[in-house]
């Protein structure tokens, strides 16, 4: 018999506004702790990631009034993925670019620290995603259930 586990997944919608940008770090952080995995992921990395692609999509978004997150953890393939999706319909000119900020600029490094921080990153459509390793997952104790979410304190 051959199990196939599901991976651990959760869905967060938002009005897109800078404030709730900290909610979302929560909710990550919330996962990060109840999937058991804060012993090989670093929560104030995902925390740093969830800020810097929320407020990339509220900030340079197609203008709808809606963010989501979800966070998925996957032990087939040892890793933890963030998205950020913005409402809205996708276009050329609301690609996220990796800048060269000067060291006096005051803004365009959130792309640059996820390209420093992620394992791999990338765009597609309206969602904007990063992974991050998670190098030992047999070392994880807990088999979370078929569907189990996480709940944000």
């Amino acid at each position: 018999m051959s199990v196939t586990p599901t991976p651990l997944r959760t869905h967060v919608s938002v009005t897109a506004a800078l404030r709730r940008v900290r909610e979302l770090r929560h909710v990550g952080a919330a996962c990060v702790q109840q999937w058991h995995l804060s012993e090989v992921v670093d929560v104030d990395t995902v925390k740093l990631l969830i800020s810097e692609l929320v407020s990339n999509a509220i900030v340079h978004g197609h203008g709808d009034d809606a963010v989501s997150l979800v966070l998925s953890y996957s032990a087939i393939n040892r890793e933890l993925r963030i998205e950020v999706h913005e409402g809205g319909i996708p276009d050329g000119e609301h690609r996220p670019v990796l800048l060269e900020p000067a060291d006096d600029d005051e803004s365009g490094r959130g792309l640059l620290l996820v390209s420093q921080l992620a394992q791999k990153w990338g765009r597609t459509g309206t969602c904007t995603w990063c992974t991050l390793p998670v190098p030992c997952p047999a070392a994880l104790a807990h088999q979370p259930g078929e569907g189990e979410r996480c709940t944000a304190a």
